[in-house]
């Protein structure tokens, strides 16, 4: 449905809202006597538009028409239209809001996967410059003497208290060959 169609239903349906309720107040009033064809031919009008704007309509088209019995009085007549108006004015709104609806639910749909697109890249982003932070602060010395040297002190006495201890990784599985591997967490 365009935005024109939907701008005059939204215009019908506030015509067909004020009809009913001068139906039924005048019906209510008893005030009826000499309006059952004025008030038939308001309902055409009002229905005639609703066909001009949805012209596939099987419910406005076919259902809701006015076919009024020779021998009704103007209270019967009223009431017919009364009934008719409101089912047109229910049928009308029902289109309305589901076409609303339709709407919100595209819309909330895109949302949804833009949302989740950029919560993607946000989480993409925090770990990488949480990786960087933890890749600044580490140090990492090779030894591959067979002995180590005097001047060198053991890396858990250089360590601050909140980082790791050594990791050695043991022998290249040579015989008398020492390799290893010294690495410390550098306080930020």
């Amino acid at each position: 449905m365009d935005e024109n169609t939907r701008q005059s239903l939204n215009q019908l349906v506030m015509a067909l809202r004020a009809f009913s309720r001068a139906l039924e107040k005048s019906f209510h009033q008893g005030m009826s006597d000499g309006t059952g064809d004025i008030t038939y031919k308001q309902y055409g009008r009002l229905r005639a538009k609703a066909i001009q704007l949805l012209p596939d309509d099987f419910y406005v088209q076919e259902v809701l028409t006015t076919e009024p019995l020779s021998a009704t009085d103007d209270e019967q007549k009223t009431s017919q239209v009364m009934l008719l108006t409101d089912q047109l004015l229910m049928y009308l709104q029902g289109l309305l809001n589901a076409e609303k609806l339709r709407d919100s639910v595209n819309v909330n749909v895109q949302d949804l996967q833009d949302s989740a697109a950029n919560l993607q890249n946000q989480v993409l982003n925090l770990t990488q410059q949480a990786l960087k932070r933890v890749f600044e602060h580490i140090d990492i010395t090779i030894n591959t003497d067979d002995s180590e040297s005097a001047t060198e002190e053991p890396a858990e006495a250089n360590a601050p208290e909140d980082s790791a201890p050594q990791q050695p990784t043991g022998g290249s599985g040579h015989a008398g060959s020492n390799v290893k591997l010294i690495w410390r967490f550098q306080a930020a």
